[in-house]
């Protein structure tokens, strides 16, 4: 864990000693110091070596000569050669400096993972390195490095201007953290300034980086000679198409990236292609992994399966497109078999003789037989195109890096067709490089000792190689009547046994950890669950409090008196959290038995002669062991930080630095911002001219230069995400992965190409459906508000008949979304039913949106008391980093908290959709006055489309992100809604820096109507749950619904009591109100009476359930009665 003091207030993270930020008299200065240092490097040459070209070797004991033997000064051509610079000290990146070129002194090579022959031990006291930056490391990626050896000191320092350990660097005095390796792995920023502490002892570490390739190609032969497993990154795009025997697949145009497994088990994303009753997949998400099972038809009922037909030329696009994009980490394949069968060569029972079923393929035919019928003729085709896909999707994702798998009999002809269509594909080693697993189906759970072949990712999958022992009976081959007609055993032993699939998820699962992988853990512990998981009406699955085994050891060392479970061979242990010890024997066991008492898992290895194939057991508690362990429980709630690192950073920095310094703070930096924006105002000009004229329309007044240099100044995750907002975002087809979310995949339900295909007969019948809603005021402020829109730019028209609209875009070939109000007391609300056009049908998501709702709100406000009330404790980040929380006098007794929520104004009408894609940008709306359908082309994105929401959350997240990290605003993010909570000292600069940052920098619109900006108050509203902060200083935070919510639900449950029923529609549109309300009370004290509606809504009313509903609706009212 990592030690740090709490950072002062927030500044731009680029280095201030990097060239660009060097004012000039300092560059003078270190020009000046390394023109010294050369001159004494070209002395000590000329003094200590005979031949300056091929230096004797060893190290010298001049100061400016300290180079490995058969390392050269001076390149063919007799130039210098750059020391530093094959050191990884050199802080130029170009291809030469002062001192020399930046080649290999030994092969004269200018490649960018140069590294000499480094001694990191020492004896007695050493001195310290000097500090330097490793300019040829990748700075996307840290080096790591662990201590192999005991020693004191030897510390490295880097500078960090969050730390708190100063030291005096190159004239100056910076402040830095120290990293300390015999305390665990530590991961530096290598283009940070940085250098290592004297030592005692004998100090060696192991050493681990990432070089920077610089876009050159490096030669991996000699690590691969050496037995490296070496992969080439991805190529940043595919060919535009492969073609195998005669197939043409067009790829989507999509650059490639690999794949991560350094993310939680829930961003891994398991795909099951032919997955029939989806076992594998069932099998996955119970290991805490997402899951898309995909296939033609549906036939697993117990998760929600993606219908893709790969004989359908747009289902192949989807599904290319889906596995070039999404975190695909573990795919398999189950090809179907049936034209490839081998079952087909032997004779059927004399009983059966009328049923014919030929060979299809055979060894030297692998493609079809010829003289097939055309029926047959037509099933060969189509399985040959399924192989096609199947092949060309294992080598897109093998590119990718994903794990893979292939099943089919062994004796399936199937192998041979792949091999043979494997030597045409792109890369054959995608294929060939896999190895075969053979098995025996009845040693896995199977009634027949079917041969299978997985042909897998190599080292993965060996553990489920198993023949069969003879120890138990095989169910027959032979075919069988029955009253539904002929069965073949052949097609039920296309389903995997659970048993199977279950192994085969344990050693994915296992795989993916090696790579990194964060698995659910044994017990709830830290960093588990946010407070929302921990409600009871959520379905998702959370560890126990105590875990299920206290010790997990191999059997042979397991005492025979203890309660203990034989677990399968396929058990994941140890699982993250757990501690791992080492055992010589069961003489070592004893010892153990005090960690009984402990709520975690304990895994026992064999020190000596483990093969890794041992059976192991898990230990159960016994009742007073029990007992003990709950004594070192956490409450749930206790265990995790449910607040982003960078907002408890705010939190920590706003209590430590004092109000009047945090108005100063943000003062200055509001008007820094504000000098970059105005000089940055030619430049926006110039840049608005560029772009296409519906979004100049809907971008006048932003500034999206200062938005995309501060986001990358302070290093957002989504570094893409404001030229996508100059180019306009698509409402259909893949959407951009942004690492503000987490990863997820939500599959198309249809390609674009077949949307554009429907777009005539769709905006046929969406027109036929626009029409009056029967309230005349609604469709009134309906056209208001569409006129108010054209008039501000969001939208153009109207066209009053397709062909003018036809004319606008050019093409006749268009669709539409009809709009539609809402009545949502006291205004109207417009909707564009983006569902109902196909519109939303053709998008594909790749994150999911994890918002900053009610309960992180309410976490936040609860941190904020925590550390005013308990200053000098210290909180723990995601990151492990430690925050000491210290509290400013300036504060006095009480912060006296107060709230308010900041709007931005028309939020998802500040940001423009693609203009170069027409076909799906047309509305259409009754017009009241003319009684017909208008038209309409947008600019702005649709309320109701998909994209919009992922577009807008990632633009309104980037916001929060500079909010937080310039002014250590305490706020949170629920799409347009800021919700802040400050102390009332710094209540107003909070204001004021929320409103400059947003409006007047980076000129978005706020909503600062008194109605909307309403003033900092102690109870305020925030997503239809009122919060009293009256208290706060005494460690009370109270949580209630609104009044005027509570009022319409005791109206409506007084209206339902007189009328003695309930209706489907209003029973569903009940039990959503309740389940949101009820959240607000302590515990779930209505879900009994929600399941009546649930029942009601699903079934319908029944005069029986008359007085069950007098009960229901009575207990409703009484649990709303109290405050």
């Amino acid at each position: 864990m990592v030690q740090a003091n709490v950072p002062p207030p927030p500044k731009p993270p680029a280095d201030p000693d990097a060239p660009d930020s060097m004012t000039r008299a300092k560059r003078r200065r270190l020009a000046r110091a390394a023109k010294a240092k050369a001159a004494a490097a070209k002395e000590a040459t000329s003094q200590g070596a005979t031949d300056p070209a091929a230096p004797s070797g060893g190290k010298s004991t001049g100061k400016g000569l300290d180079i490995p033997s058969g390392a050269k000064t001076r390149d063919a051509q007799g130039r210098p050669v750059c020391f530093r610079y094959n050191r990884k000290a050199c802080d130029q990146s170009k291809e030469k400096c002062s001192r020399g070129y930046h080649v290999c002194w030994f092969c004269l090579k200018n490649h960018a993972d140069v590294m000499g022959r480094t001694n990191f031990s020492a004896a007695g006291h050493s001195p310290t390195t000097q500090p330097h930056r490793d300019v040829n490391n990748d700075p996307n990626a840290p080096n790591m490095f662990l201590a192999l050896t005991s020693f004191s000191g030897g510390q490295v320092w880097q500078h960090d201007d969050h730390g708190a350990h100063g030291q005096f660097v190159q004239g100056q005095h910076l402040p830095g953290s120290l990293l300390d390796p015999t305390c665990g792995p530590c991961y530096l920023a290598s283009h940070r300034l940085h250098f290592t502490l004297p030592w005692q002892g004998r100090r060696v570490l192991l050493v681990a980086f990432s070089p920077w390739y610089k876009d050159q190609d490096f030669d991996f032969s000699q690590l691969a000679a050496l037995g490296f497993r070496v992969r080439r990154s991805p190529p940043r795009c595919l060919p535009q198409h492969v073609e195998l025997l005669g197939h043409r697949l067009l790829l989507p145009p999509i650059p490639l990236r690999e794949v991560s497994f350094a993310c939680e088990a829930s961003e891994a994303l398991a795909l099951e292609v032919f997955c029939g009753r989806g076992r594998l997949s069932v099998a996955l998400r119970d290991q805490g992994l997402s899951v898309l099972p995909v296939d033609h038809r549906v036939r697993c009922t117990e998760l929600q399966v993606v219908r893709l037909d790969l004989t359908d030329t747009n289902d192949v696009s989807v599904f290319l497109e889906m596995l070039c994009t999404a975190n695909v980490c573990v795919a398999h394949f189950g090809p179907p078999c049936g034209t490839a069968s081998r079952a087909r060569e032997r004779p059927l029972p004399p009983e059966l003789a009328h049923i014919t079923s030929p060979p299809l393929r055979s060894e030297s035919s692998p493609f079809g037989l010829n003289g097939l019928t055309a029926s047959q003729a037509a099933r060969v085709r189509s399985a040959n195109l399924l192989y096609v896909v199947t092949l060309v999707s294992i080598w897109i994702l093998s590119v990718r890096g994903s794990l893979l798998s292939c099943e089919n009999p062994s004796s399936s002809l199937f192998w041979r067709v792949a091999d043979l269509l494997a030597q045409d594909l792109p890369d054959p080693s995608a294929w060939s490089t896999l190895e075969d697993v053979h098995f025996h189906s009845c040693m896995w759970g199977s009634s027949r000792n079917k041969r299978t072949t997985f042909r897998a990712t190599p080292g993965l999958w060996n553990g489920l190689a198993a023949d069969c022992d003879g120890s138990h009976e095989h169910s027959s081959w032979t075919p069988s009547v029955t009253a539904q007609g002929v069965v073949f055993p052949t097609s039920g032993e296309a389903e995997y046994p659970r048993e199977l699939a279950s192994a085969y998820a344990s050693f994915a699962l296992m795989a993916l950890q090696t790579k990194g992988l964060k698995t659910e853990q044994s017990q709830l512990s830290s960093g588990v669950l946010r407070p929302r998981d921990l409600r009871a009406f959520t379905k998702k699955r959370v560890p126990p409090l105590l875990a299920e085994y206290w010790l997990v050891l191999p059997a042979s060392c397991l005492p025979a008196a203890w309660p203990h479970k034989l677990l399968p061979r396929w058990a994941v242990f140890p699982k993250r959290g757990d501690k791992v010890v080492l055992i010589s024997g069961s003489q070592d066991v004893l010892a153990l038995k005090p960690y009984a008492n402990q709520p975690s898992t304990l895994v026992a290895i064999k020190a000596d002669g483990a093969k890794g194939d041992e059976p192991m057991a898990g230990v159960y508690r016994l009742p007073f062991q029990t007992l003990s362990a709950t004594r070192n429980l956490s409450h749930p709630m206790e265990l995790h930080l449910p607040v982003p690192d960078l907002l408890v950073r705010a939190v920590v920095n706003v209590l430590r630095v004092g109000p009047a310094h945090l108005a100063f703070h943000r003062t200055s930096v509001i008007q820094k911002i504000m000098a970059r924006s105005e000089a940055l105002k030619v430049r926006e000009k110039e840049l608005h001219e560029s772009f296409h004229p519906d979004l100049q329309k809907v971008l006048a007044g932003k500034n999206t230069i200062l938005w995309e240099q501060l986001l990358r100044e302070y290093e957002f995750p989504d570094p893409g995400l404001v030229e996508e907002v100059r180019q306009g975002f698509e409402l259909v087809g893949p959407a951009n992965c942004s690492g503000v979310f987490p990863k997820f995949y939500k599959p198309p339900q249809q390609s674009v190409g077949k949307l554009m295909q429907q777009s005539l007969w769709r905006r046929k019948n969406t027109v036929s459906k626009c029409r009056p809603t029967g309230d005349d005021d609604a469709d009134a402020e309906l056209w208001n508000q569409t006129l108010q829109e054209v008039e501000q730019g969001w939208i153009d028209g109207p066209y009053w008949d397709e062909s003018e609209v036809g004319m606008r875009l050019g093409s006749d070939d268009w669709m539409c979304t009809r709009r539609f109000p809402i009545v949502q007391e006291p205004k109207v609300r417009i909707i564009d039913d983006c569902l109902q056009s196909g519109l939303n049908s053709a998008y594909a998501a790749y994150n999911k949106l994890r918002l900053m709702d009610a309960d992180a709100f309410v976490s936040l406000v609860l941190l904020i008391i925590k550390c005013s009330r308990h200053p000098g404790s210290k909180l723990v980040l995601d990151s492990g980093v430690v925050l000491d929380v210290r509290r400013h006098p300036g504060w006095g007794d009480g912060l006296d908290l107060l709230g308010k929520t900041l709007d931005l104004a028309s939020a998802y009408k500040q940001l423009g959709c693609r203009p170069e894609t027409t076909f799906n940008r047309v509305l259409v709306a009754w017009c009241p006055e003319k009684q017909m359908p208008a038209f309409f082309v947008s600019t702005a994105l649709m309320f109701g489309a998909t994209s919009a929401v992922f577009s807008f959350n990632r633009c309104s997240a980037s916001l929060w992100y500079l909010a937080v990290s310039m002014g250590s605003v305490c706020c949170t993010v629920y799409f347009d809604d800021f919700p802040c909570v400050e102390p009332s000292a710094s209540s107003g600069s909070t204001q004021d820096f929320l409103v400059g940052l947003l409006s007047t920098c980076l000129g978005r619109q706020v909503a600062l109507q008194p109605k909307k900006n309403l003033p900092f108050s102690k109870a305020f509203t925030r997503l239809g749950v009122e919060l009293d902060l009256a208290k706060a200083d005494q460690g009370i935070l109270t949580v209630r619904n609104k009044p005027d919510r509570v009022r319409e639900l005791r109206a409506d449950l007084s209206r339902l009591l007189e009328q003695g029923y309930i209706r489907r529609a209003e029973a569903s549109s009940l039990h959503g109100r309740l389940n949101f309300a009820q959240g607000q009370l302590h515990g779930c004290p209505i879900k009994p009476a929600l399941r009546f509606l649930s029942m009601v809504a699903s079934q319908g009313w029944d005069d029986a359930y008359a007085d069950d509903f007098k009960l229901v609706i009575g207990y409703i009212a009484a649990c709303f009665a109290a405050d």
